[in-house]
């Protein structure tokens, strides 16, 4: 030691030094754990992501093969009421052309009809 020197300031000096290469230490390790975790999530999620390639597949052909069944009974569905709305109309017309048929005609109103007598 110098003269008026004391050992205390050097210690401290000496100590903050070995503060901060704990510090830089810390830090680094942080980092290292850090990385570390990220790869390990990294290489589970790309462990997984064949699998959730494969479910995503056969969920799109599940879904469309619903969408296809919809779509093919929508259409049955729509012929089917064509079939009854062409089938009523054609019983419409049948019960019209009777009623002209009968004796004093559809034209005339219920109270003009000729009655029949027994």
């Amino acid at each position: 030691m110098l003269d008026g020197e004391s050992a205390a300031p050097t210690r401290t000096v000496l100590t903050e030094v070995e503060l901060e290469k704990a510090r830089a230490r810390t830090a680094i390790a942080k980092a290292a754990i850090s990385a570390a975790e990220k790869k390990a999530t990294a290489a589970i999620v790309a462990a997984a992501m064949p699998t959730f390639g494969a479910l995503a597949a056969t969920l799109n052909s599940r879904t469309s093969a619903v969408d296809q069944q919809l779509t093919t009974g929508a259409a049955a569905e729509a012929f089917g009421h064509m079939a009854n709305r062409a089938s009523n109309v054609d019983f419409a017309k049948r019960i019209g052309q009777r009623r002209q048929d009968q004796p004093g005609g559809a034209g005339r109103p219920r109270a003009f009809r000729q009655r029949r007598r027994c």
